[in-house]
């Protein structure tokens, strides 16, 4: 049902962290756009669920997370819903940005939302966060190579460099109803995530 891999951080295969760096470095399929340091840490928010991730803002990145999801098609056309659990004391908004990327030599990018301050943070515990979109299709679009969904979330721009926020079990589902996190064992989600490398060279 979770469209989302690696929604509870639990496959963190480069490193557990404290890493600072952008791209990708702690759990598997989280991508940091920005500068920013990641740690996979134990989950204090529900029991059954082991781990969650730490980010800490630096003066280069803002504390977001973001994942590609495979294929430009997926919700084509449906309603979908973007649930997660997040704490924070430092930032007083989260911003969305959700987009079909059509990938190389494909059609231009549909960004479906992109809102600096959408979600409002009403304090400094765990709060729950929900959105549900309409996902337009890509009927007549041209699909290229590498094409995705983008999913992108995390405090507005403009945040203190120490800003720190907490993310656990984050849901893409579709329809319009936010359901229960989909657990999903050790194993299932590292083949999910096995599924995918990134390729590393030396120009010289």
């Amino acid at each position: 049902r979770n469209i989302i891999i690696n929604g509870d951080f639990q496959v963190a295969q480069r490193s557990s962290g404290p890493v600072t760096g952008g791209g990708y470095t702690t759990a598997d399929r989280w991508i940091f756009p920005d500068t920013e340091t990641s740690q996979q840490v134990t989950n204090d928010r529900v029991s059954n669920v082991d781990k969650m991730l730490k980010v800490t803002a630096t003066s280069g990145g803002y504390g977001i997370l973001y994942q590609k999801v495979e294929n430009v098609k997926t919700c084509s056309g449906q309603y979908a819903t973007l649930s997660f659990w997040a704490k924070t004391s430092d930032a007083n908004a989260l911003r969305l940005e959700l987009q079909q990327n059509f990938g190389s030599g494909g059609s231009s990018t549909v960004t479906i939302i992109n809102d600096n301050d959408y979600f409002t943070v009403p304090n400094d515990g765990w709060n729950f966060y929900t959105h549900t979109f309409y996902c337009p299709s890509v009927l007549g679009k041209t699909i290229g190579s590498g094409n995705f969904l983008s999913v992108l979330f995390g405090p507005q721009s403009g945040q203190p460099s120490s800003n720190i926020v907490y993310y656990s079990e984050v849901q893409l589902e579709l329809g319009k109803v936010a359901t229960p996190f989909e657990h999903r064992s050790y194993g299932e989600e590292l083949a999910l995530c096995q599924r995918y490398f990134q390729d590393h060279y030396n120009p010289g």
